[in-house]
């Protein structure tokens, strides 16, 4: 199969990076974020299994791809956490007990156990394995020329104007012609546009990113090591944005 990459966002120029991937919070999580309990709510178990059994792969895939392709992008592991808000603990242990009963990877921790571990300061968390921080920006880049490299063909602000579905074959309609191709795969995020019929099954939501200032040392230890990236229970629910803090190599903390 012969890659045809396009890139439409004139705002930016059509180049790589600074769009939403180069402002990401630059983590390949396992779970898809939700509460496993509200994806088993809402679509049955077997979907909610094979959710965080697709995001667990997906990372480990990520990171494999990452080192096989020799990409600098700073990749490394971190320990990822759902630490219980304060008096949310029952609601953290039912959260846990779905995931064990349906044999989702999942450690349960005591506070006392957070403790050693360097965590943040919280009664009780869920830690799971198989993250990794990483430069999104610098990821990008890489992959985007090892496609290259391998005889992908890229398009800069090339802006897409429609996509027409056939039997056998898919027709991307862009401002400066027509590509033919039997498959294509959108990366917007979200059903954009030229997606009109599945716009419905989306839902808008905001999110935002902050990085701080340097944190001082009382403070990084009530977040935890750098090693270690967590949410707490009022950010695993479907209805929020998830919540990831992390500390980077300048003392300063990411919070989204």
């Amino acid at each position: 199969m012969r890659a045809r990459r396009r890139e439409g966002d004139r705002a930016r120029g059509g180049s790589y990076g600074p769009g939403s991937a180069g402002r990401s919070a630059g983590l390949l999580l396992p779970e898809p974020g939700p509460a496993f309990r509200d994806i088993e709510q809402a679509h049955g178990l077997r979907t909610a299994r094979v959710a965080f059994d697709s995001w667990r792969r997906a990372s480990l895939e990520g990171a494999a791809l990452l080192r096989r392709l020799n990409i600098r992008c700073g990749l490394e592991p971190v320990i990822p956490l759902i630490v219980a808000a304060r008096d949310d603990e029952k609601t953290l242990r039912r959260e846990f007990d779905a995931r064990a009963k349906a044999r989702v990877d999942g450690t349960w921790l005591t506070s006392k156990l957070l403790g050693k571990l360097t965590g943040p300061d919280a009664p009780a968390a869920i830690r799971m394995r198989d993250a990794f921080s990483l430069d999104p920006y610098r990821a990008c880049l890489g992959l985007s020329a090892a496609a290259a490299s391998r005889g992908a063909v890229i398009f800069e602000r090339s802006r897409v104007k429609k996509v027409k579905v056939a039997r056998r074959h898919v027709d991307v309609i862009a401002e400066g012609g027509t590509v033919r191709a039997s498959t294509v795969i959108v990366t917007t995020g979200t059903a954009s546009l030229e997606f009109r019929q599945l716009r419905r099954h989306f839902k808008r939501r905001e999110s935002y990113l902050v990085l701080t200032e340097s944190v001082p040392a009382a403070i990084r230890k009530q977040i935890g090591t750098r090693d270690t990236t967590f949410r707490d229970t009022r950010a695993a629910s479907s209805s929020r944005a998830m919540d990831v803090r992390r500390p980077d190599s300048d003392c300063r903390c990411h919070a989204g």
